[in-house]
This record gives structure tokens, sequence and C-alpha cells, in this order.
């Protein structure tokens, strides 16, 4: 019995020192440490104050603010300060000045109360190992890495260097170095957070808060069917985008935190399911990554019927991709900009060469603007792809023989 309460209390414990990081996270602050053992005892959370201040914070997990502060007297407070002193045998620093701050935020019916001090010339460095960056060479060959990608399978893969090289296809010639720098910054950033994420949830506020709070991703409400919110290097540009493309960077931090992350195949916006710790979360990256509860899910930019999540299931990094790019393809079709879209469900069978019906699509397209060459090599792809009796495959030898009558 005494055990299981024991166990319980230190849940709530690092429950609460959880959510207390993340309020620090929100107010600016950055984490340097957590359960750091000193020569005087264990500090829970220690975080750099946006002014460089240094900040050694004990978290006590209680009904309101009051008990919080009546759990931290004098002995815990110089326990505190001992903890920030010099080590025997380092040199003598500036006496440090001490203030205490009480934090009166809330979650959950739980309080912290923070005890910082001002450290002269003292450094300290988070510890967390830097994300190697792919280096990215302005002559690397798009098309030849997508073709590889197609052939690797449905993933995972680096989902956001691959919508980086789909979008890099409409910039001929721009430099790719800075996405790719900032893709890179997003991982290292959030890959410092992952000792701090216990489970999906708090993941969740994590990821939120790098990419909505502190770079400012949001869904472009004013120009939704503008093509460029389906661009990767516009939206970087941006910071504004579809669902889809938002959601490969959610996912890509996710992944760098050490979450599993996966798109959804809802049908009328596009959502991210996250999973770690035994839990999982849908988030919603149009609305600042927002979490959701699966019963209740609807269309958040109110653009169509309602979207029921619970009835659907993740998809592999490929269908994101391609989602991503029938985006596009959709919407130079609704502007009659037939070449676009041909271009596009070509980019569409490169990066997934096994599917039927992307080789039916590229040979109609193809006969529409009268290359009846590269439509039947696609209507052969398909037959040779789907099984005979399957309606694609019927339909797509109803359109060889059809093609083939016009050619004769």
């Amino acid at each position: 019995m005494a055990e299981g309460r024991r166990q319980a209390a230190e849940k709530r414990g690092r429950r609460s020192e959880t959510w207390a990081a993340l309020l620090l996270r929100l107010k600016g602050y950055r984490i340097l440490g957590r359960r750091v053992r000193t020569h005087a005892g264990e500090i829970d959370l220690i975080a750099r104050a946006p002014s460089g201040l240094i900040c050694f914070v004990e978290v006590k997990a209680r009904a309101d603010e009051a008990q919080a502060a009546d759990a931290l007297g004098p002995r815990q407070q110089a326990r505190i300060a001992r903890a920030g002193s010099p080590l025997p045998g380092e040199p003598a620093r500036r006496r440090p000045q001490r203030r205490t701050l009480r934090c009166g935020q809330r979650h959950s019916g739980r309080a912290a109360a923070t005890f910082a001090r001002r450290l002269a010339s003292r450094r300290l460095r988070s510890g967390a190992g830097l994300v190697q960056s792919h280096t990215m060479r302005d002559s690397e060959n798009a098309v030849e890495y997508l073709r590889q990608l197609g052939h690797a399978g449905p993933g995972p893969h680096d989902i956001a260097r691959a919508a980086l090289m789909l979008a890099s296809l409409d910039h001929p010639g721009r430099p790719l170095a800075p996405c790719q720098a900032h893709l890179d910054e997003i991982a290292e950033l959030a890959c410092n957070e992952a000792p701090l994420l216990t489970h999906a949830e708090t993941g969740a506020l994590s990821i939120s808060n790098l990419l909505a709070a502190r770079y400012g991703y949001e869904g472009d409400r004013l120009t939704y069917d503008d093509p460029k919110n389906a661009d990767l290097i516009e939206v970087i540009a941006r910071r504004r985008g579809m669902p889809v493309a938002l959601g490969i960077l959610y996912m890509h931090a996710a992944r760098a935190a050490g979450i599993v992350a996966a798109g959804l195949d809802t049908p009328m916006h596009f959502l991210v399911v996250l999973a770690k710790g035994g839990l999982e979360v849908l988030i919603d990256p149009f609305n600042g990554g927002a979490m959701l509860d699966p019963e209740h899910t609807g269309a958040p930019p109110r653009m169509g019927g309602r979207d029921i999540a619970q009835h659907a299931s993740p998809v592999s990094d490929i269908d994101v991709l391609l989602r991503l790019q029938n985006n596009i393809k959709e919407r130079a079709l609704k502007a009659g900009e037939r070449g676009r879209a041909l271009e596009i469900a070509k980019r569409m069978a490169l990066i997934s060469p096994s599917k039927a019906e992307l080789w039916l699509d590229l040979a109609r397209l193809n006969e529409s603007l009268g290359v009846m060459r590269s439509a039947r090599e696609a209507y052969e792809a398909c037959l040779q792809i789907a099984r005979p009796g399957q309606n694609l495959h019927n339909e797509a030898a109803l359109g060889l023989a059809g093609l083939k009558r016009l050619i004769n």
C-alpha cells in the first residue's frame, strides 16, 4: 500500500514538473536541465529567463498557490540557494542576488512556485545533442531523389525534406540551403525538448509552442486555395499553409522529439496523430496544433462537411505527400491549367509508382492534352499493376483500346 502511494506521488510529481516546464516555455524561458543532481541536492528544473536570469525551480503539486507556498519554507529555500552556490574549489564570484518569484498559473489544479537567483558569470549548457543536418547541394537532382523515395516504399521517410524536394521542382535555381537550415533548426529545438516530453499530450503542447508560438506557423484562412499553401518553400517563407503542408512540419518536429507521428486519412481536413508514453492525441496543424477530441472533430476551416476523425486511420508518409500534391493538382484543374495538373500527376506517380490509380489518372491527363505516346505508356503501367477484373484494370484496358483506335 505504502509503495503504491509512493509511486503515485512520484508520477504526480513528474507530471507537475512537465507542466511547469511547459508553462515556463510559454513565457519564453529555456529549460536547461531537469532533475539535476548537485552537491546540495536535486533541483527540479533549471531554466534561463528571457532576460538571461538563471532560475532554479522547485515544483510543488498542490491544490492552490497558498498550499504550494506553504510547502516551500526557509529550509527548502536555503537548499535551493545552496544548490546554486559555487562548488568547493571553484573561484569566488561576486555574491549573487537572490529573489523569490511566485508563479500564480494553475493547470489541472497544480501550482508551481519558482525560486530564482542571479548567478554572476555562470554559464549553463543544455547538453542536448545537435541534430545533424542534411547537406543540400544546389546541384542535387530532385527528380532522382524523388524516384528513389518512391522505390523505397511507404516510409517513414524524412517527410519534410521530401516535401522540400517536391517544391524545389517549381523553383529551379533557387537555393534550398536556407529552407533546409530552417528545418534543421526546428528539429534541433524539438530534440532539445525530448527529455521533458513524457507522453503525447506534453509532446503536442511543446510542438505547438515551437511551431505556432515561436515560429508563427498558422493556417491561411484568407487565401486558402492559393497553391503556395501546398508548396513547402513558400510555406516556410510565408509561415502560412494548408493543413497537410503544416502537418508535415508538425510531423517533422514531433519525430525529432522522439514522438511517433502520422497523418490521418480524414477526407475534409488533414490531422496528425501523435503517440508517446502509451497515449495518443489528435492535433490540428491548421489551428496552431490544437489538441482535439476525436468524438467532436469537424473541419476547422469551415469549408466542408464534418470530418469524423474516429473513423480515420493513420496513413503512410507517401500518402501524406500524395495528398499534398493532389491539392495542387486539383486547384490547377479547377483553374483550367491541365498542363500544370499533368506535371503534378507525373510527380505523384514518381513518388508512388506502385499505385495503379495514379497511372490511370496520368494516362487520362496525357490523352486530354494529346500526348498520346505518354498516355499509352501510362495506361500500360496501370494494367501491369492492377489485377485483372478490378475496376482500375478494366478502365485502363478500355482507355488503352480507345486510344489505339484514335491513333490508328
